[in-house]
């Protein structure tokens, strides 16, 4: 799979030869906010696990 998007990302780059960097900063920022949805899906998705094992939280026994 990785093979396959080098070899994508370098045909895109050589259709933009001469406008390459902003390629490569478009790139950087797309992986960039998919690492950083990653990082909040498990940090939300652990933290959920982790509060309903504790039982009711204070404004539900009100």
């Amino acid at each position: 799979m990785a093979q396959y998007a080098i070899i994508v990302y370098a045909a895109f780059a050589a259709l933009t030869a001469g406008d390459s960097g902003t390629l490569t900063a478009n790139t950087f920022l797309i992986l960039l906010g998919g690492v950083v949805l990653a990082a909040a899906l498990a940090f939300g998705l652990g933290g959920r696990d982790g509060t309903s094992s504790r039982g009711p939280t204070a404004a539900a026994t009100r």
